[in-house]
């Protein structure tokens, strides 16, 4: 479990109430990143680092209309109100 600047969640980051967002990191032969924000405004995040070249690759955003997959790296804006999945 990752913070929305990619560190691992402290004890009092779970107990915070105004936090809405969250990372959760599952390692294994392809590895996936899951991204929460339960807010209602945009936030910038940073993803919780990924194992091999150190990329994510976007697969799917409740936010689109369309797919529209794409690399990933560091900070980026996470609208509100979504869930994404990354993959490596």
């Amino acid at each position: 479990w990752f913070d929305d600047e990619g560190s691992p969640m402290a004890e009092e980051r779970w107990a915070d109430d105004s936090r809405r967002t969250l990372q959760l990191r599952l390692v294994s032969g392809t590895s996936a990143l899951i991204v929460v924000n339960g807010g209602l405004d945009e936030v910038a995040m940073t993803l919780a680092e990924a194992p091999g070249d150190g990329a994510w690759r976007l697969r799917w955003d409740s936010s689109w209309e369309e797919p529209e997959p794409q690399l990933v790296r560091g900070e980026h804006a996470v609208g509100p109100l979504s869930l994404r999945l990354y993959t490596t």
